[in-house]
């Protein structure tokens, strides 16, 4: 077998006859290096949302429909959280994809929004709005999320009417 140029002729036969008579004591040997490059301890990840109050968030899937095709197709899997700013009194829908945490539905809650159930399947909901995951100036997008359990589903919907309702009041309410 292959001998490491490291390893002296002492650690080999166990000590006898070795060139290193002074002694280096295998056993106590702490193989410590320096860093070539400090790493900070932590590193402090801001996502937008630390102002926030988050009402609901379970996850689900969400879909695109991509007109040209004329077919679904999967954004990604993740946590949808509906989120509400305590001081500008604003709601929006938020999720991010699971492990890579892409930003994939990023659009304000008003009034005026509405959903509905897809097919008829209590599991899933379908809306269009203009959706700024991809870019600042927003693209207008049909979009559906399902849900794994249809408890999940009726508590999302329940805590999205009210947030509408809740901006519908404050919209009139300024008027």
């Amino acid at each position: 077998f292959i001998v490491p140029a490291a390893v002296s002729q002492k650690s080999i036969d166990g000590g006898a006859g070795g060139d290193d008579a002074g002694g280096e004591n295998d056993e106590n040997y702490d193989p410590h290096y320096d860093p070539i490059i400090e790493l900070p301890n932590e590193i402090v990840v801001t996502t937008g949302e630390e102002e926030e109050t988050k009402i609901f968030g379970e996850r689900a899937t969400l879909y695109r429909y991509d007109a040209t095709n004329k077919e679904w197709k999967e954004r990604g899997v993740g946590e949808l959280k509906l989120l509400m700013h305590p001081v500008k009194q604003s709601y929006r829908l938020v999720m991010r994809r699971e492990q890579i945490h892409k930003l994939v539905l990023n659009h304000a809650i008003t009034g005026d929004f509405h959903f509905a159930n897809m097919n008829n399947n209590p599991k899933s909901f379908v809306w269009a709005t203009m959706n700024y995951a991809e870019s600042t100036e927003g693209e207008l997008e049909k979009l559906a999320v399902r849900f794994k359990k249809v408890e999940l589903a009726e508590n999302f919907s329940a805590k999205l009417k009210e947030c509408i309702d809740k901006c519908k009041q404050r919209e009139t309410g300024e008027k």
